[in-house]
């Protein structure tokens, strides 16, 4: 199996999630790497370690991503992130306002929606469960960044399911988990990751912080 990361913006977080993208499968789709990879939409569900849910609807394709969340920050509007791993550029849109920042990819990524890991990030195989009905391979993943006060290195435990372009369920140390809910798999409508009319550009830059 082929191990990828990808930065997912959720709610003014970046998060850097492990990730695969593995045989094909009914709605495969072919990949910036040559790769087949499942184009899917989803809830994505993260619960903090204090019981609190964020929820977010997002829709994935090759090289591409798209999430619409609810945020209270912006009085309970929605905020949405997409992701062009062929443009280099990741936009957050605030619809309310019709406005949006442009963020490069290589201020998060290195210019890469994925990027092939080293193998000293898989720490352990825990074998093999089912999650929303699909056959997953559960292992930890250790991941290397850059945080506000250094480097900083996490362990995660990960449920990768052939062919899915993020891991369905992950766990984080700090308790934090995400999940993937309502999976429909299929191709996702291009509109969905094109930057809409009618909306002004504001001052660049990585609005909530960020990096790999």
């Amino acid at each position: 199996m082929t191990y990828h990361k990808i930065p997912v913006v959720l709610g003014g977080l970046f998060l850097v999630l492990a990730s695969c993208v593995l045989a094909p499968a009914s709605g495969t789709e072919r990949g910036t790497d040559g790769t087949r990879t499942v184009s899917f939409a989803a809830d994505q569900v993260v619960t903090t370690g204090g019981g609190k849910k964020i929820v977010s609807r997002c829709h994935f394709a090759p090289g591409r991503l798209r999430f619409e969340i609810q945020t209270s920050r912006h009085h309970g509007r929605a905020l949405v992130t997409i992701g062009r791993q062929d443009l280099g550029k990741a936009w957050i849109l605030f619809p309310s306002m019709h406005r949006y920042q442009e963020i490069s990819l290589a201020e998060l990524s290195g210019g890469e929606l994925f990027l092939k890991p080293s193998p000293e990030e898989i720490v352990e195989r825990l074998g093999f469960e089912t999650f929303e009905g699909y056959r997953c391979e559960k292992m930890r993943v250790r991941h290397s960044g850059e945080g506000a006060n250094g480097p900083v290195e996490v362990i995660v435990t990960v449920w990768m399911a052939d062919g899915f372009p993020v891991p369905l369920r992950t766990v984080s140390p700090n308790g934090t988990v995400t999940e993937y809910h309502h999976i429909v798999v299929g191709p996702q409508p291009a509109g969905l990751f094109e930057l809409p009319d009618g909306y002004t550009k504001m001052p660049g830059g990585v609005p909530f912080g960020g990096g790999r």
